[in-house]
């Protein structure tokens, strides 16, 4: 039910902001964290997201209170523990969807902080 709420929320948001600044349709993907273990893992949802039609992509950056982007306060998810320290997966996301045009919102789980 949980989820649900989440979702909800979350895409009114979307539909509000849409009708705030008269954008053109939003077409977004929700990409999980477990998408941004690796720089070609994250090359190939931006490019799949891109050549699919999605022109906003939803990305989940913190989901068990790890961060999968650099933090002073979140520690550093385990996931990424076969990437280099200096790989920060949001900011390759950022880098990557800025060059094929398509938006990209932070999706931040606040509560969840265990299996």
């Amino acid at each position: 039910m949980k989820k649900v709420v989440t979702l909800c929320l979350a895409l009114s948001c979307l539909l509000a902001a849409q009708s705030w600044i008269g954008a053109k349709e939003i077409r977004a993907l929700w990409v999980v964290r477990t998408t941004l273990q690796s720089p070609d893992s994250i090359q190939e949802m931006v490019e799949r997201a891109a050549r699919n039609g999605f022109n906003t992509l939803i990305v989940q950056v913190r989901g068990r209170g790890d961060a999968f982007y650099r933090s002073r306060w979140e520690p550093r998810s385990d996931l990424l523990k076969d990437q280099p320290a200096e790989f920060d997966p949001l900011a390759h996301v950022l880098k990557l969807a800025r060059s094929r045009g398509l938006q990209v919102h932070a999706w931040l789980n606040t509560h969840l902080l265990a299996n």
